[in-house]
């Protein structure tokens, strides 16, 4: 009994755990925007610290946004702070307690214009 009770809850686990796998694995498309990039920050740190004030809003989750944050994924963004760039990413959703939802954009490569 004990046995059968130990594979059930190791098969209910394993389904769960390959379906937010699924569901995290979801491809977004790829967007690319202009603006002029800022940092940023906020009380209780829900923020990456990036954003990018859109040159033409866009529209996501039925909102239009001015201005995106950003997830540098790592890159050095200072020497672009106050420049106008180019950045291409895909926009995620994120929750945070004192914000609730809200969405980044990804970047994949971003890249000064003049």
């Amino acid at each position: 009994m004990f046995r059968t009770a130990a594979l059930i809850i190791s098969l209910l686990s394993l389904t769960l755990s390959l379906a937010s796998c699924a569901h995290a694995g979801h491809v977004k498309d790829e967007i690319t925007v202009t603006g002029v990039v800022e940092g940023i920050f906020a009380i209780g740190g829900e923020t990456p610290g990036w954003a990018i004030t859109l040159d033409n809003p866009i529209v996501v989750d039925g909102k239009p946004l001015k201005m995106i944050e950003m997830d540098p994924a790592g890159r050095d963004m200072e020497p672009l702070r106050g420049k106008r760039a180019e950045a291409t990413g895909v926009i995620e959703t994120r929750r945070g307690v004192e914000r609730g939802s809200y969405s980044v954009l990804k970047v994949g490569a971003i890249r000064e214009i003049k």
